[in-house]
């Protein structure tokens, strides 16, 4: 990749940068990389209660947007970014930590080291509900997602966005009850 000029305006639009981007401006990349990153590994973080977890996500999602969604002019065209602005490079990011959490998986979740696990009885809860619950959730209530952007982000229409954010939120309440009993009782 070229290194190029920065843009001009460093604020520019994620549609911006990744033009600039794509014809080899590796400063337009890095800004994106720079924009994103912390909402990438902050998702990758919260939702695997690993920082180590968060670092290897945040690193493939960016390695996948740079050899899928950058270096493939013909498979995304430059329209599709047009017709969604900002959101197109943001919720490409989303789509792909997303699905590297969801290949992480149970696994990392339950098996990191117990001293890099975050303490407390919603985090405790949060590793109890189903990985599409948790990530619902997650993306919604800690990332800040709107409901339609959830919908775009995870593939699924708005009523059944609704409807398995509704029924995360009352997994995670049983759970959190019963931890809390639980606390009650010892």
């Amino acid at each position: 990749m070229k290194t190029g000029t920065a843009p001009a305006d460093s604020a520019g639009s994620d549609e911006a940068l990744v033009e600039l981007a794509r014809d080899g401006n590796s400063r337009a990349f890095r800004m994106l990389v720079q924009r994103h990153l912390s909402s990438v590994f902050g998702l990758g973080t919260r939702w695997s209660g690993s920082t180590r977890v968060g670092e290897q996500v945040s690193r493939s999602v960016f390695n996948e947007a740079y050899e899928s969604y950058l270096d493939t002019v013909d498979s995304v065209p430059s329209n599709d970014l047009a017709l969604a602005g900002r959101g197109a490079f943001s919720s490409h990011l989303y789509r792909a930590t997303a699905a590297a959490l969801l290949k992480v998986g149970a696994q990392s979740f339950h098996d990191i080291e117990p001293s890099d696990r975050p303490s407390g009885q919603l985090q405790e809860a949060l590793s109890a509900i189903d990985d599409h619950f948790r990530m619902i959730v997650l993306l919604r209530d800690m990332c800040g997602l709107t409901l339609r952007d959830l919908a775009e982000v995870l593939g699924l229409t708005s009523g059944a966005v609704r409807s398995r954010l509704s029924r995360a939120r009352v997994a995670l309440s049983r759970e959190v009850s019963v931890r809390a009993s639980l606390t009650d009782v010892l």
